[in-house]
């Protein structure tokens, strides 16, 4: 029987020290109706926090190799009407009596399967039900979604139009966040969210693509002057797309643009060079989220650059010698969010990244960890460069490559992602 909490869902707090395991009871448990997850961490310490924070119903502890003998009491005496789970696979007779006498509610052998934990959480909802419980939990919902959006990387003013409300309202959560984690900047309350489990990573690109931008398009070509691009002004010309021209097209700040311009605007590059690439991390204001799309034409294309100018974010790669033909589509297709590559081209770039994306998990040199951990520690650029005895720029060049590697386009959603794959963990000294 599926028996919510008078106040809505039952709340739970995960402990384990295994990360996949804690990451499982999370995500199995986040799957029902009747059941929310406030957090999931590793450390006792970190669960009395979360307890404080969100005033769980229930306290799930999973137990490995360890005796909860010495930290359960805390447990008990900190989330006194919060009902104390322990999932054990391995316990002796007398430390199940202490585990009993030390305040555990209910001791499950995790040999019982998942079915069993529901069956005991909803035997918990039934006893959460009678019990007078506060309404909300101390950190309210709409800063836990606040905290979220943070964690994506959005700002102040992009979180208060997703949210309809104010940026004062939004700041005012936000220092009421810093105060209740104990923290004094963004950064340093995502890192800790992530660690107490409030916040999860946001995966852009998966069934949440922006919607395409409706209107006519409108054409940046960048790049010098030559038969290249006055090939591709002539093919602009002929299909009747609007376009301008500009030598520094990777500079351009949409914002400038958005007053009259209504349809979407693609950056199309001529032979550019690696400074010439935009950053793939820069908002685009005109979709919200997404990057501005990015279309290379290439004189002599070589897998290098190919390589290089997808990792970079753009989203066709094609030859002069096929411009003709392939211009037009390439954009639109860009426009809409699609990758455009010769498959030639496309396949050597693929057997030359393989290896790399077999793992699945990017390597991290150990000075983008010191970067990555001093980052969670709230530093700024300049305080970093003198813990590290460093120059700044170098930290400013590392701290690139960093995002690159994790995809973020700011510190506080490369903590989130950093957290999410468990290198943060890895980044702690």
């Amino acid at each position: 029987m599926d028996t919510p909490a008078p106040d809505g869902p039952l709340r739970i707090a995960i402990r384990a020290q295994r990360r996949l395991l804690r990451d499982t009871l999370a995500m199995c448990l986040a799957g029902r109706p009747h059941l929310e997850v406030v957090g999931h961490v590793a450390g006792v310490d970190d669960l009395m926090t979360l307890c404080d924070l969100s005033s769980p119903h229930v306290v799930l502890l999973a137990l490995a190799e360890e005796s909860p003998r010495t930290w359960l009491p805390e447990v008990r005496g900190r989330a006194e009407e919060a009902c104390l789970v322990l999932l054990y696979e391995t316990m002796s007779a007398d430390e199940l009596v202490c585990a009993r006498q030390a305040g555990a509610d209910v001791m499950l052998p995790g040999g019982h399967g998942f079915d069993a934990l529901l069956a005991v959480l909803d035997r918990c909802a039934d006893k959460v039900a009678s019990q007078s419980r506060p309404a909300t939990p101390p950190l309210t919902e709409t800063e836990r979604e606040i905290l979220t959006l943070l964690g994506t990387g959005h700002t102040a003013r992009r979180i208060a139009g997703l949210l309809q409300t104010t940026t004062n309202e939004v700041d005012n959560a936000k220092r009421r966040i810093y105060h209740r984690l104990g923290v004094a900047t963004g950064s340093q309350a995502v890192a800790r969210a992530v660690v107490l489990g409030l916040i999860e990573r946001h995966v852009p690109g998966d069934g949440d693509h922006p919607p395409p931008v409706e209107g006519a398009p409108l054409v940046v070509v960048g790049g010098a002057d030559g038969p290249a691009r006055q090939q591709v002004v002539t093919i602009l010309l002929g299909h009747g797309i609007p376009f301008v021209l500009r030598e520094q097209a990777s500079t351009l700040d949409p914002a400038s643009w958005v007053s009259w311009q209504r349809g979407p605007l693609i950056l199309v590059l001529v032979d550019p060079g690696s400074d010439d690439l935009p950053d793939p991390h820069s908002a685009d204001v005109i979709t919200g989220a997404a990057p501005l799309p990015v279309v290379v034409v290439r004189t002599r294309p070589q897998r290098r650059d190919t390589a290089e100018a997808l990792g970079r974010g753009a989203g066709a790669v094609i030859c002069v010698d096929r411009v003709v033909d392939d211009l037009v589509p390439a954009v639109t297709l860009a426009a809409r969010g699609y990758l455009t590559v010769d498959a030639l081209a496309a396949r050597g770039v693929f057997r030359a990244s393989r290896p790399a994306a077999d793992t699945g998990v990017p390597e991290l040199t150990a000075r983008e960890c010191d970067i990555l951990h001093s980052i969670a520690e709230g530093h700024t650029v300049r305080q970093t460069a003198r813990t590290l005895g460093i120059a700044a720029k170098t930290v400013e060049n590392t701290q690139a490559r960093l995002f690159r590697k994790l995809g973020a386009r700011n510190r506080a959603a490369a903590l989130t992602t950093a957290h999410a794959i468990g290198l943060l963990e890895r980044a702690a000294p």
